[in-house]
């Protein structure tokens, strides 16, 4: 029998199986002592309490690249219940990214804010190439290109090389 539970995941009922998760179809081993495997506990605590979830994945990333991260919850929350970060937060077109305004420094209160993925995503290459542009670059003065594109039916066998 399969229900469904208050997070919306499907259960099978019928016959549990110890040592494997209880969401349907999952094969992955739960916790000592847990019914979820990690990827369905994260899921839930995602669905939960999603201010947590983000600011514990922000502090994690912040860790694993080794950046200093000196945002508490209490400023996080205040943080993101201002912004409307969690409505509009991923990974897609229009959705919101964390970005340090400097990034030499680390995740500090007073160096975050919110941006667009796009927006973020072309800073991050932006300083890049900011030193070999010239000042007074106008892209139309560019000349006209011209491309080259090969005409198949005249070529035979014999000027390929290879």
């Amino acid at each position: 029998m399969v229900e469904t539970n208050q997070y919306g995941f499907k259960i099978d009922t019928a016959k549990p199986i110890k040592g494997i998760c209880c969401i349907l179809y999952c094969k992955n081993k739960p916790a000592n002592g847990k019914k979820y495997c990690h990827k369905h506990r994260k899921q839930i605590e995602a669905i939960r309490n999603p201010i947590q979830y983000s600011y514990s994945n922000l502090k994690q990333n912040a860790k694993r690249r080794g950046k200093i991260f000196t945002i508490t919850i209490d400023e996080f929350e205040s943080f993101v219940n201002e912004s409307g970060y969690l409505e509009k937060k991923g990974r897609n077109k229009g959705k919101f990214h964390i970005d340090r305004i400097n990034p030499n420094r680390g995740y500090e209160i007073d160096n975050i804010r919110i941006l667009e993925c796009s927006e973020n995503v072309r800073r991050r290459f932006v300083p890049y190439f900011q030193d070999q542009v010239p000042d007074d670059f106008n892209p139309e003065d560019l000349p006209e290109v011209e491309y080259f594109s090969p005409e198949i039916e005249n070529n035979s066998e014999d000027d390929f090389p290879f």
